[in-house]
């Protein structure tokens, strides 16, 4: 999907730098420039999955565990896997890899 890496890089480098401020390491602000709460992504991302016809299955948290799999399918270690979703303990990230995978 190079698309999506191209539409995230030009919002990294023209939209994201208007708006400074304490919430550096979110990425999706609001157009206030405060962190984009997790309702407010479940609910702007419903809006284009609708738009564009996909299955209503398909939601933030089960691309966000999609990606956990993904990583540690293509060898990354668990700890590296941990780190990139933010989870205190390892044993989160294994249980949330199982259930992606349909092996818990």
């Amino acid at each position: 999907m190079p698309w999506a890496v191209e539409a995230v890089q030009d919002y990294l480098n023209h939209v994201r730098p208007r708006y400074r401020g304490n919430h550096q390491h979110a990425l999706w602000l609001t157009e206030r420039g405060s962190r984009m709460g997790t309702r407010e992504i479940e609910d702007r991302f419903a809006v284009y999955r609708d738009a564009l016809g996909l299955d209503k299955a398909l939601t933030p948290h089960c691309m966000r565990s999609a990606y956990m799999a993904h990583l540690l399918q293509d060898g990354a270690d668990l700890a590296f896997v941990q780190e990139q979703v933010g989870h205190r303990f390892a044993a989160t990230t294994a249980t949330c890899v199982r259930a992606a995978e349909g092996t818990s």
